[in-house]
């Protein structure tokens, strides 16, 4: 590979990295000295179980699978990989992903640009556009499964949702949405990002079809909010001018045209239907890191069923919020912060009693197996007590 590296790999470094051990973050060639020293103080401090697994909540028997761990590993891979990228250092990239030469690939600036407009503060929607078999709803679906890689590669809670009920079928990972009102109340349900994929555009939102362009008219504030609700959207058509010209309009739209199944060029804007200020260029590209779909899709659906609703509502600010804090992630957060409340109350409980037990005259290694808990936890908890007293 001369000058070009594979972005979905870059990916997979970086998960690969934040999880591994010393040993394999030294090998790697990315970590600096300094930063292997403070995981050597942070390995030999920690009780194995005393902190959650970043993945999956249980406890974490390794030091390396805590999101502690990560928060460390993280801004030094992430800034030495971003150097090695923009210096064309492919022999360092190389060795630390054991990447296959053989591999067809995103140019290094390129796989940065990429990840920018992805995964960057800003949430985008993309609108493709280009002729049948140009390989777009392939390439919407690379980027979708692109941006759940990125969250998942940073912690971040994450879902996909899409109009196919065939891609639905064909991957666990993916849910169908098919109203405005469906995309809002699963939004209101679910914590974290999303990604949305409406693919066959063209036939649900083109403002010279009959009706479509009042129900436009209507949808144009609901996606202008959809960014700040952190729902990135992917919007699958076959010419820009397909697209409302409101939707067209937005400062966050990025077109991404697909000439050909090789290539993908990417825009800042569009005018009398023709793309203007290139942003990048992708091509010679091939993947297998994608949601599945059915080229001939026959189950696409979409409809705009409750979108008067949602008009009302963005209309009305106070009921918005009021709708997040009776369903959505205000509800969520007050539960669990009584739930917090709880589970403080119970180490309260729970130190008393050990405190108790040790009054008895019971060991720190019984008390620590009547409690299930680390010798250090009761330790701590008794070193307390003798403080106060």
């Amino acid at each position: 590979m001369s000058g070009d590296y594979d972005w979905l790999t870059v990916i997979r470094l970086k998960e690969r990295l934040l999880s591994a051990d010393i040993n394999a973050l030294q090998e790697s060639g990315l970590v600096d000295d300094e930063t292997i020293d403070d995981l050597i103080s942070f390995e030999r401090a920690y009780e194995p179980g005393s902190r959650e697994h970043w993945k999956t909540g249980e406890p974490a028997v390794f030091p390396e699978n805590t999101e502690e761990w990560r928060d460390i590993v993280r801004p030094v891979v992430s800034k030495e990989i971003g150097k090695a990228l923009r210096q064309g250092n492919m022999r360092l990239l190389e060795y630390a992903a054991g990447a296959d030469s053989d591999d067809r690939d995103v140019p290094f600036q390129e796989a940065l640009t990429l990840e920018e407009q992805v995964h960057g503060d800003d949430f985008k929607i993309f609108v493709f556009t280009g002729g049948q078999g140009g390989g777009k709803s392939y390439f919407a679906y690379v980027l979708a499964k692109y941006k759940v890689r990125l969250c998942e590669r940073d912690g971040i809670p994450v879902r996909a949702v899409t109009n196919s009920l065939s891609a639905v079928e064909m991957n666990e990972e993916l849910e169908f949405v098919g109203s405005p009102k469906q995309l809002l109340d699963y939004r209101l349900e679910n914590p974290g990002q999303i990604v949305f994929v409406l693919d066959e555009a063209s036939s649900f939102f083109d403002s010279k079809g009959a009706g479509h362009a009042a129900d436009l008219a209507k949808f144009v504030p609901f996606l202008r909010r959809l960014r700040k609700m952190r729902i990135l959207v992917i919007v699958v058509s076959h010419r820009a001018m397909d697209i409302g010209t409101d939707i067209r309009k937005l400062e966050s739209v990025v077109f991404i045209h697909k000439p050909d199944q090789d290539k993908a060029v990417f825009y800042e804007d569009e005018k009398d239907g023709k793309l203007k200020d290139k942003i990048m260029e992708i091509s010679g590209y091939t993947t297998d890191e994608r949601f599945d779909y059915k080229s001939e899709d026959l189950f696409i659906s979409w409809k705009w069923e409750g979108l008067d609703d949602i008009v009302d509502l963005m209309e009305n600010p106070q009921e918005f919020r009021q709708l997040w804090e009776e369903k959505g992630v205000v509800k969520d957060l007050r539960e669990l912060a009584e739930r917090i409340e709880q589970a403080e109350d119970l180490k309260d409980d729970r130190a008393d009693r050990i405190r108790a037990c040790a009054d008895l005259g019971y060991s720190q290694a019984e008390i620590a197996e009547f409690a299930d808990v680390s010798k250090t936890t009761v330790n701590s908890i008794l070193d307390v007590q003798e403080v106060n007293d």
